[in-house]
């Protein structure tokens, strides 16, 4: 029989017969060798591959099969999955368009408020960052306790240690512990009580003005009893009541920043009483009048007056109107609506010039960072006698560019630091709570200060009664 035909080019071709009868014969050396080379032409590795695979394509058809619906299953869980995925995801987004568009915007008033509360809840915290470094009077020495070690960077100064909140109290008058108001936010605490007392009596008829007596007694009170440092003024006001002394006759003649410091709390209660934009050419409205009373209680003196009047002016400004400080600035110094004096105005016009070359408005080099330079509060007079210590803080919150930096400056800086901060604080909190997270993030009041201030939670009560929440 004729051997059937290769039709493999690499490998020969064995017959099913050829193949059974040369796997029965016995494997001796008497086979002939064309048997060993057929035999070994099957055993050979390429025989077998190929051999195999055709098994493996024959069974082939019955894996398909049984794959086929495994693989559709699979195929139609995943397209669900996607389907409801995206179903999901244009819904919860349809759900937040949806909130945004129904959560309305804070009106008008209520941004008002929100900054009222905000100049209030800013001059506290402010106070009580300052208060360790609180009337040190030498550069050299803010300087030496704020240095750090040449491998070491700091965040506050010239890269040195951050001022604010100082861990070690150095004032060399008296030593509160860390977070304590300096003797200026304990002594304005009793007239925030006052007011918020007067807005809280259920039933009571609010008084159409500041009740001045009202006030002297609940600060004669609180004075008497406090166990701290007493400033000057405080001290002879408690010396005069407790002599008989009332009204004018117990005020002192003092020309320094006990006025300022109440500006904020009187501010926060009667900033509705009227509109900048509609100001009258005099200080005669009931804000102003009670600014004015809330000051002469401790001091008769027109100077301390006229520099609260202008600060309630300009702070009224920023609660009511928003905006930058530069520009409650510009318009307390140059509007027709303005109710300051040609004195104030000239002050304003001073310090927003500080830094800027003569009749232009050209920013100098000359400063630490840019636009503050400590030297400049030097210049005016670092203690808290007017209008040094008025032009101080209105330099030091007009050239910052946030809450942290002015404060923070302001301590560097030196000198009554409390005082200055806490107006300083009062603006810049106003002004950095515009309202929308993105613009006022990093310029408002720095919540970890907040944590470190002790009198924060009784502050925050007492405002909220005395905006008539």
């Amino acid at each position: 029989m004729r051997e059937p035909e290769n039709t493999h080019p690499m490998q020969p071709c064995v017959s099913t017969s050829n193949k059974q009868e040369i796997l029965k014969r016995p494997q001796t050396s008497s086979t002939s060798p064309a048997d060993r080379e057929r035999v070994s032409w099957y055993r050979s590795p390429t025989i077998h591959s190929t051999l195999r695979h055709r098994q493996v394509q024959r069974r082939l058809p019955l894996v398909s099969l049984l794959l086929r619906p495994v693989i559709g299953v699979c195929l139609l869980f995943a397209v669900t999955a996607l389907f409801f995925k995206s179903h999901l995801n244009a819904s919860s987004s349809s759900a937040s368009s949806t909130t945004a568009m129904s959560t309305p915007s804070p009106s008008k008033e209520q941004q008002q408020r929100a900054r009222a509360k905000a100049a209030v809840l800013g001059a506290f915290v402010a106070d009580a960052a300052s208060c360790p470094l609180q009337w040190i009077y030498d550069h050299a020495t803010l300087s030496s306790l704020l240095a750090l070690s040449s491998d070491q960077k700091g965040e506050g100064w010239e890269g040195g240690k951050d001022p604010a909140f100082y861990p070690v109290p150095s004032c060399p008058y008296f030593t509160y512990p860390l977070g304590a108001s300096s003797p200026y936010g304990d002594e304005i605490l009793p007239l925030l009580r006052f007011l918020a007392g007067e807005r809280g009596k259920e039933g009571a008829k609010e008084k159409e003005g500041f009740d001045t007596e009202g006030f002297a007694r609940a600060s004669f009170e609180f004075l008497e009893e406090y166990t701290g440092r007493l400033n000057h003024v405080s001290k002879l006001f408690v010396e005069a009541r407790k002599a008989g002394k009332e009204g004018a006759a117990a005020a002192v003649d003092d020309s320094q920043a006990h006025g300022l410091v109440k500006v904020p709390l009187v501010v926060a209660r009667y900033y509705r009483s009227s509109s900048p934009s509609s100001s009258p050419s005099s200080l005669t409205s009931p804000l102003f009048e009670a600014v004015e009373s809330a000051v002469r209680v401790h001091q008769q003196n027109d100077l301390s007056v006229a520099c609260s009047l202008a600060f309630a002016a300009l702070l009224h400004r920023l609660i009511v109107e928003g905006g930058a400080i530069k520009d409650a600035v510009l318009w307390a110094e140059t509007s027709v609506d303005s109710p300051l004096p040609p004195a104030q105005r000239e002050i304003l016009r001073e310090v927003r010039m500080a830094g800027k070359k003569e009749g232009s408005e050209e920013e100098t080099s000359t400063d630490i960072k840019g636009k503050l330079n400590r030297e400049q509060i030097k210049e005016w007079g670092m203690s808290c006698a007017l209008p040094g210590v008025w032009k101080g803080l209105l330099y030091a919150a007009m050239h910052a560019t946030s809450y942290r930096e002015a404060v923070t400056f302001n301590i560097w800086a030196g000198g009554d630091v409390c005082s200055r901060n806490i107006g300083i604080g009062a603006l810049w909190g106003a002004a950095g709570e515009v309202g929308r997270e993105e613009e006022k993030r990093g310029m408002g009041i720095p919540n970890d200060w907040r944590e470190k201030t002790d009198v924060l939670e009784e502050v925050e009560m007492l405002v909220e009664r005395v905006l008539g929440q």
